[in-house]
C-alpha cells in the first residue's frame, strides 16, 4: 500500500527561511533599482553638464570658445543654432537673409578660435574669397547668461582687421 510521507520539520523551516530571503532579495533590488531609475532621471533632466560645471576655468575658456566657434560656423552655414545664437541675432539674421555672409568656411579653415577679454572672442579664418583676402579675422561678442545651456551666446559677429599677431598665430 501506498503510504505518504511526512514532509520533514527540516524541510518546513528551510522553506520558510527560503521565502522570506527571497522576498528580501526583491525587496532589495526593487529599492536599488527605483533609485537608479530616479538617479539617471535627474542626471538626463539637467540642463547643464557636469564637466561644464566642474571648474569656472573650464566655463570661461572651452565654453566661450566652443560657443564662438559653434555659434559662428552656423551663421557661416546661414543656419544659426538656437543653442550657441541669441534668438535676437538669430531672427535678425534670418530677416535679411544671412546677407553680409559672404564665406563658407569648412571646419579645417579655422586658424584661430581665442577668447579675447570677458565676453568676446576673434575668429581668424582662411579663405579666398572675391576680394582674394587669404584670412579674415571676426571679432564675436557674447551674451552671458546662466539660463543658456553653455552659460553664452553670439550675439554680434563684427570683421575686423587683422593685426601682425593674429597673422603670426593663425598661421
Amino acid at each position: 500500500m501506498h503510504e505518504t510521507r511526512k514532509t520533514p520539520k527540516n524541510f518546513n523551516v528551510f522553506d520558510n527561511e527560503f521565502k522570506t530571503e527571497r522576498n528580501l532579495a526583491v525587496l532589495t533590488f526593487g529599492t536599488l533599482s527605483l533609485i537608479l531609475a530616479i538617479s539617471l532621471l535627474v542626471v538626463l533632466s539637467t540642463r547643464k553638464y557636469a564637466i561644464y560645471q566642474s571648474s569656472p576655468s573650464l566655463t570661461d575658456s572651452l565654453s566661450v570658445e566652443s560657443v564662438c566657434f559653434n555659434g559662428f560656423h552656423g551663421i557661416t552655414k546661414r543656419a544659426a543654432i538656437s543653442d550657441f545664437v541669441t534668438d535676437r541675432y538669430k531672427s535678425f539674421l534670418e530677416s535679411i537673409n544671412y546677407a553680409p555672409v559672404d564665406l563658407k568656411p569648412d571646419r579645417s579653415d579655422y586658424r584661430l578660435v581665442r577668447k579675447h577679454g570677458k565676453d568676446k572672442c576673434k575668429i581668424v579664418i582662411a579663405t579666398s574669397t572675391k576680394n582674394e583676402r587669404n584670412l579674415r579675422a571676426f571679432m564675436i561678442s557674447l551674451e552671458k547668461d546662466h539660463d543658456f545651456i553653455f552659460d553664452f551666446k553670439v550675439s554680434e559677429v563684427s570683421e575686423i582687421l587683422l593685426t601682425d599677431s593674429d597673422i603670426k598665430e593663425a598661421r
